[in-house]
């Protein structure tokens, strides 16, 4: 077994395969990890299956699954189908957080792990769907506004 260097300066071990020893196991790169669980939220965020987004790459649920987890890198070209398939412009897919994860593969910004566990609810994907379904950008807006507002209100615990 002998050390070469590719052409890009990184040592490579050869023969490996030839002395029995067991493939290596690449750990997530945090950027792919970040990139994977922005698409998942963004799939997520529309209602979209693993499978639906497959079908429009032209790739199993199962790669689907290992780009939301980081597992397997995404090229330059498919990421541009991915954020087509998703309808987000492709800087979406990154964020100013890129690269810091928490251990279970999701964004350790706030903001962003609390809308996810939220659209991960019963009431969180309801609501994301009848809200997408709304055509007119003006009812959005007031519904948004009334959501704020009672969002804004003491609870009002004497009715109970």
């Amino acid at each position: 077994m002998g050390r070469t260097r590719n052409t890009t300066g990184v040592d490579s071990i050869s023969g490996a395969a030839d002395e029995g020893a067991s493939k290596v196991e690449r750990k997530p790169d945090p950027v792919d990890i970040a990139v994977g669980a922005r698409i998942r939220l963004h799939r997520m965020s529309r209602g979209m299956s693993q499978d639906k987004l497959a079908k429009a790459l032209g790739v199993s649920f199962q790669q689907v699954q290992k780009y939301e987890r980081g597992a397997n890198r995404i090229g330059a070209s498919r990421l541009r189908r991915i954020a087509e398939a998703l309808n987000v412009p492709i800087h979406h897919l990154f964020d100013s957080h890129l690269g810091q994860t928490a251990a279970d593969g999701t964004s350790s910004n706030p903001e962003e792990r609390e809308l996810l566990d939220f659209i991960l609810t019963a009431e969180g994907k309801a609501l994301n769907r009848a809200f997408g379904r709304i055509e007119s950008p003006a009812v959005r807006q007031k519904l948004v506004a009334l959501v704020v507002a009672f969002a804004r209100q003491p609870e009002d615990n004497s009715q109970t």
